[in-house]
C-alpha cells in the first residue's frame, strides 16, 4: 500500500502541470508578459497535450470554410488558457475500469499513454 502512495504521488509530482501555479501564486501571474504565459503554457507545460488535442479545440470562425480561431484571437487563448489550468493527472492501473456503463460521470478524461 505504501508503495502504491508513493507512486501516486510521484506521479502527481511529475505530471501535475498546474501545481507550480496554485491559488496562493495568482498573482504572480502578473509578474509575466502574455507571451512568457504563452511560451510557459504552449512550449513547455502543455505542448504534448496540446499537440495530441488542439484538434478538438478548432472552431469556425465564420462561414469561410478556413476559417479558425487561433492562439492569437484574444477569447480563444483565454479559452484555451482556462482549460489548461484547470487540468490534473491521472494515473490508473492497466484493465482498470474509469466508468461503467450507465453511471454519471463529472470529468472529461484526456488520454496521454495506454489503450483504451
Amino acid at each position: 500500500m505504501r508503495k502504491r502512495i508513493e507512486h501516486y504521488f510521484e506521479y502527481r509530482w511529475l505530471n501535475y502541470k498546474n501545481l507550480a501555479f496554485g491559488e496562493d501564486d495568482k498573482h504572480l501571474w502578473s509578474e509575466f508578459t502574455d507571451d512568457e504565459i504563452d511560451g510557459l503554457y504552449l512550449n513547455f507545460m502543455y505542448e504534448q497535450f496540446l499537440k495530441n488535442y488542439i484538434p478538438i479545440f478548432q472552431f469556425k470562425k465564420n462561414e469561410n470554410i478556413h476559417s479558425r480561431y487561433v492562439w492569437g484571437d484574444h477569447n480563444y487563448r483565454i479559452f484555451i488558457l482556462a482549460i489548461l489550468s484547470k487540468l490534473e493527472p491521472c494515473h490508473e492501473h492497466s484493465n482498470e475500469i474509469l466508468i461503467n456503463e450507465n453511471d454519471e460521470f463529472m470529468s472529461v478524461v484526456f488520454f496521454m499513454k495506454g489503450s483504451f
